[in-house]
C-alpha cells in the first residue's frame, strides 16, 4: 500500500511538473514572489504621486459620502457629485489638475509586499486600491461639472484621466485589481459617452478620446490578469497541509488546466465561458465562476468601447439616424458585439442614437443599458 500510495504520488507530481515546465519556458510568474516588479523611481510612480494627496482624495470621498447618502436617483447622485465637485474646486484648486498629470505618469507601483501568504497579500491589495476608486470620483465629479458649464474639453481630459487609471490598475497582479480597473473603465466610458453626445468638444480632444478607448488592450490586460491570479493560486496551494500528495497534486493540475482553457476562450473574438468547469476537481468547481464572470467584465468592457468608436464614426459621417451600423465602414472588430458575435446595435433615441451589444443574457433588449440587460451607451 505504501508502494502504490508513493508510486501514485510520484506520478501526480511528474504531471504537475510538466504543466510547471511549460509554464516556466513561457515566462510566466509560478508564485507570489515572482509577481515581484522591478523597482520605480518615484518620481514615475504614480502611486506614489496620490499618497502625497492621500488627505486630501480622503476628504473629498467623505463629503461625497455625506451628499449622497440618502440620494436614491442617478439623476439626484449626479447633482451631488457635482456639487461636491464645486465645494472642491474652490478648497482644493489644482487638485483635478495633479490627479490627471500623475495618471500620466510610466507606472503604478503599490508598495505590495510580495513575502506575505496569500491570505495577507489580498487584504493588502484590497486596501491599497481604495485611493484610486476616490481619485476616479474626484475626476468624474469634475467631469459632470465641467459638462453643465458647457466645459467638455475639461471633461475629455477627465475621462482620459479616468482611463489612464483604469489601466495602471489592469497591470496590477491578481484579479480583484483587474475587476476594479473594469469598473473604473466602465466610468471612464460613460463619461467619454456624456462628452461624445454634447458634441461640442474640440476635434483635437475628441480624436483623442476616441483613439485612446480604440487602442487599449483589453484583452491582454485580461490575459495577464489570468497569469499572476495562477500564480497567487499555486503559491495558495503550497500553502495548504499535505500539499504534496496526490490528491492535492491532481487538484493543481487541474487548476493550471483551468486557466489555460480560459485564456483560450478569452482569446476568441466573442463568447463567454460555460457555467460550469470543464474540470471535475473541487478547487477548479469552486474558482470557475469567478473567472467567467471576469471574462464576462471583459466582455462588458469591449462593448462599450466599440459602441464608443461607432458613435463618434456615426458623427463624423453625419449624424443620420437612417444609418445603420454596416454603412459606417468600420472594420468588423469593432462592429461585432462581443457577446454573442452578432452585429452591434443601433436604435434611434430622440434625434441621437444608442449603441449596444447584447449582454450578458445574450437577449437584445432594445437597448435597455441603463439596467445593464444590455451594454453599451446611450444619450
Amino acid at each position: 500500500m505504501i508502494l502504490i500510495v508513493a508510486f501514485l504520488n510520484w506520478r501526480a507530481s511528474r504531471q504537475l511538473e510538466t504543466r510547471l515546465a511549460t509554464l516556466r519556458e513561457a515566462g510566466k510568474p509560478l508564485c507570489i514572489a515572482d509577481l515581484q516588479p522591478s523597482p520605480v523611481d518615484d518620481s514615475q510612480n504614480a502611486a506614489i504621486a496620490i499618497g502625497s494627496l492621500e488627505k486630501v482624495i480622503s476628504d473629498y470621498d467623505h463629503q461625497l459620502a455625506k451628499a449622497t447618502l440618502e440620494i436614491e436617483t442617478d439623476e439626484e447622485h449626479v447633482a451631488a457629485a457635482i456639487q461636491v465637485a464645486r465645494k472642491s474646486e474652490i478648497e482644493n484648486p489644482g487638485l483635478v489638475v495633479k490627479l490627471r498629470e500623475a495618471s500620466r505618469l510610466p507606472k503604478y507601483q503599490p508598495d505590495y509586499d510580495f513575502s506575505l501568504g496569500p491570505t495577507p497579500l489580498v487584504e493588502d491589495v484590497l486596501k491599497q486600491v481604495h485611493p484610486i476608486r476616490t481619485v476616479v470620483r474626484v475626476l468624474r465629479g469634475h467631469g459632470l461639472m465641467s459638462l453643465s458649464d458647457g466645459k467638455t474639453d475639461e471633461a475629455v481630459l477627465d475621462a482620459i484621466a479616468i482611463l489612464r487609471w483604469s489601466e495602471h490598475l489592469a497591470k496590477e497582479p491578481l484579479m480583484v485589481n483587474y475587476l476594479v480597473s473594469v469598473a473604473l473603465f466602465g466610468e471612464a466610458a460613460d463619461l467619454a459617452a456624456s462628452c461624445i453626445y454634447a458634441e461640442d468638444a474640440s476635434l483635437e480632444m475628441r480624436s483623442e478620446l476616441v483613439r485612446m478607448f480604440e487602442d487599449t488592450p483589453l484583452a491582454d490586460h485580461f490575459a495577464k490578469t489570468l497569469d499572476t491570479e495562477l500564480a497567487f493560486g499555486i503559491s495558495s496551494f503550497d500553502s495548504f497541509p499535505l500539499s504534496r500528495f496526490q490528491f492535492m497534486l491532481g487538484e493543481l493540475s487541474d487548476y493550471i488546466d483551468v486557466f489555460s482553457e480560459m485564456k483560450s476562450i478569452a482569446k476568441m473574438p466573442t463568447g463567454l465561458a460555460p457555467s460550469t468547469s470543464p474540470k471535475e476537481g473541487l478547487f477548479t468547481a469552486l474558482a470557475w465562476p469567478s473567472f467567467a464572470s471576469s471574462l464576462a467584465s471583459l466582455r462588458r468592457s469591449q462593448a462599450k468601447a466599440r459602441a464608443l468608436q461607432i458613435l463618434a464614426t456615426w458623427q463624423t459621417l453625419g449624424s443620420d439616424t437612417a444609418i445603420s451600423i454596416d454603412d459606417l465602414g468600420l472594420p468588423e472588430s469593432v462592429c461585432t458585439d462581443p457577446f454573442d458575435g452578432s452585429s452591434m446595435k443601433l436604435t434611434v433615441v430622440g434625434d441621437s442614437i444608442a449603441i449596444y451589444a447584447v449582454g450578458q443574457d445574450m437577449v437584445d433588449n432594445d437597448g435597455s443599458v441603463d439596467d445593464e440587460r444590455d451594454i453599451g451607451i446611450s444619450p
